[in-house]
C-alpha cells in the first residue's frame, strides 16, 4: 500500500516538473517563424497611420538585428534603438525603446512612429512590405524592404 502511494506521489511530482517548462520563447525558438524574413533588412517607413510618408531630410527606417533581438533605426530625425520579441506566429512586441535627443522642429513623423512601435502587437510580411498592426488589427505602419549594398 505504501509503495503504491509513494509511486503515485513520485509520478505526480515528475509530471508536475515536466509541465513547468517555461512557455516564454524567443524569436529563434519559435517554430513556424521565419526570422530571416524580418531580420537584417533595411525596412523604409512608407506609410504611417494611413498616410504616406513624404520625403524627409533623413529616411525613417527600422532594422531588426539577427543576433540578440535588437532593433535600430531612424525616426526621420533621431536615431532609435530597442528590443523586439516574436511571441507567436505573427505577434510582436517592442520594448526598451530609446533614442537620441536632437531637436526635430516641425517633424510630424517621429512621435507617431515611436508610438506605433510601442503599440504594435502583430506584423505581416508580404513580398517586400512589412506591416505593423495594433491590438485591434488596424495597420499602423507599412515599410518596404530597401536593398543596401
Amino acid at each position: 500500500m505504501k509503495l503504491n502511494t509513494l509511486l503515485s506521489l513520485l509520478i505526480t511530482l515528475l509530471l508536475g516538473f515536466m509541465s513547468c517548462k517555461s512557455t516564454k520563447t524567443t524569436a529563434t525558438e519559435n517554430s513556424g517563424i521565419n526570422q530571416s524574413e524580418l531580420t537584417e533588412k533595411h525596412w523604409k517607413l512608407v506609410e504611417l497611420n494611413g498616410l504616406l510618408v513624404n520625403e524627409t531630410s533623413r529616411e525613417p527606417f527600422i532594422v531588426f538585428e539577427k543576433e540578440g533581438t535588437r532593433i535600430h533605426g531612424n525616426t526621420s530625425c533621431n536615431n532609435f534603438f530597442g528590443t523586439f520579441e516574436l511571441l507567436e506566429k505573427n505577434k510582436i512586441k517592442f520594448s526598451q525603446i530609446g533614442m537620441t535627443k536632437m531637436a526635430c522642429i516641425g517633424n510630424i513623423i517621429e512621435t507617431p512612429f515611436i508610438q506605433t512601435l510601442e503599440s504594435a502587437t502583430a506584423y505581416r510580411i508580404e513580398k517586400v512590405s512589412l506591416f505593423l498592426f495594433d491590438e485591434s488589427g488596424t495597420i499602423k505602419a507599412r515599410f518596404t524592404e530597401e536593398s543596401r549594398n
